[in-house]
């Protein structure tokens, strides 16, 4: 069944004793002014190739964390003049041991990393922040958004209805999380797989 999309029906179809969800997760988006401009992609698009190449830019990276931090050090071997922002006072903490490092690398090079700012609004060359109730704005001809994902959980409810605790959830639709964590979830969906187990619901 590739190159088909799962829904209820194609599941009643199949009639399986039990189903793995790993529909996985998408990027977060905010509901501003402008995020919906040409100039306005996402690090999970640009990282992928499904974005157009920037090169020798003014660039802002919206989301300080692991991704974040990799997209900024992409942008930049590529001759970008790129900044950070991020709403929370002191994102860093966050970050993992790899992430932390290439903050370090990022700031030896000079690159602004900047924490409380609520991103506002996106024009076609600038990026508005509330900072402290305080309306600031930087010059930036493209913003990335890197701001976390949300779960495709679209189908959970209907599923747990029909299979019970024949229903496995693993991945970003069990617990938003990392690469290794999502392929744990899924070893012990199948190492576990039991008509009588809700571990998994």
């Amino acid at each position: 069944h590739l190159n088909t999309e799962a829904d209820m029906k194609v599941i009643d179809n199949i009639a399986p004793y039990a189903v793995v969800l790993a529909s996985g997760s998408h990027p977060f988006i905010p509901p501003v002014k402008g995020v919906d401009g040409k100039n306005v992609t996402t690090a999970q698009t640009l990282l992928s190739g499904g974005y157009h190449e920037i090169y020798d830019s003014s660039t802002c990276v919206v989301g300080i964390g692991d991704t974040g931090m990799e997209t900024a050090m992409w942008l930049m071997e590529r001759g970008n003049r790129v900044f950070l922002a991020d709403m929370l006072d002191n994102p860093f903490d966050r970050l993992s041991r790899l992430g932390k490092k290439k903050y370090n690398m990022l700031k030896n090079d000079g690159v602004k990393l900047l924490g409380g700012h609520h991103l506002m609004e996106i024009g076609p060359d600038s990026v508005k922040f509330d900072v402290d109730g305080q309306m600031r704005e930087y010059s930036a001809q493209y913003i990335i958004m890197s701001l976390g994902v949300k779960a495709n959980d679209g189908l959970v409810s209907s599923l747990r209805e029909k299979f019970g605790s024949r229903l496995m959830c693993v991945g970003d639709v069990k617990d938003i999380g990392q690469v290794h964590e999502a392929v744990f979830t899924g070893f012990n969906a199948a190492w576990n797989l039991d008509a009588n187990s809700d571990t998994y619901i």
